[in-house]
């Protein structure tokens, strides 16, 4: 069984009963830890674990690389590992094709890693395919027969929708190579970012704002003791006027 989780804002796929380990180990050395959640938080801190590795029987937990590269056999019973592999940043684009399957002899090939696997959206059969770079296209079974419940999930690879066969029932979805889109994860630390910068530009305006109101109050008091001097000024010429006349009078006199 297998399942996308959240933590810390980071998707993981997860794996259980996993019998061979993906990957590469890294320079950090294997960790005791109490449970698998601790084991995949410490992975999400790390930025060079590609994948975390967790032993339940041991409580270890080892850090990969490479994890994306690989031909683990998942779901394999009595498999003593549980995987947990990060999602990258970006996926690639998937294009669906509705009531198509496809498998060795019918447009694909059967994936040596690929195991039946039972998933609650195909949005986690598709996570299987991007964390599997190997994997070009994955089978879902969209609607319940007599041979499979709704859920059913194939990775497949050497994939050709023009040879996929009609069958109700199933879609499949083929990665686009070359193409990226973000994360939710990703979409939502950019829209924090630009929500930060109107933040930022916000209190700028504001300030931008105040400044200005201030600046008008200013030039209103500059203008206002302006009129106040021009004022004063003119009484002291009609005073210097008034006492001129009265001299020139005097001395007429």
């Amino acid at each position: 069984m297998e399942a996308t989780s959240q933590l810390l804002g980071k998707t993981f796929v997860d794996y259980n009963n996993v019998m061979e380990i993906p990957g590469q180990p890294t320079a950090t050395p294997i960790t005791y830890v109490s449970d698998a959640a601790h084991c995949k938080r410490d992975c999400f801190t790390e930025a060079s674990c590609h994948c975390a590795v967790f032993s339940l029987s041991a409580k270890s937990c080892e850090f990969r690389v490479g994890c994306r590269q690989h031909t683990v056999r998942y779901g394999v019973a009595g498999g003593p590992f549980t995987v947990f592999v990060k999602l990258p940043d970006s996926f690639p684009k998937y294009k669906e094709y509705p009531s198509r399957n496809t498998y060795t002899t019918m447009g694909s090939t059967n994936m040596a890693s690929d195991m039946h696997e039972m998933v609650i959206s195909h949005d986690i059969c598709v996570a299987r395919c991007t964390v599997n770079e190997e994997c070009d296209c994955v089978v879902y079974k969209t609607q319940s027969d007599a041979s499979y419940s709704d859920g059913g999930c194939w990775l497949r690879k050497d994939c050709h929708p023009t040879q996929f066969g009609h069958d109700d029932g199933f879609s499949v979805f083929v990665k686009q190579r070359g193409t990226s889109v973000p994360t939710p994860e990703k979409l939502q630390e950019e829209l924090e970012r630009w929500k930060a910068k109107a933040r930022e530009a916000e209190k700028e305006a504001s300030a931008a704002t105040a400044a200005k109101s201030a600046a008008e109050a200013d030039a209103q008091t500059a203008l206002k003791a302006a009129e106040d001097f021009k004022n004063k000024a003119s009484e002291q010429s009609s005073a210097a006027d008034e006492a001129k006349n009265l001299l020139l009078a005097k001395e007429a006199a």
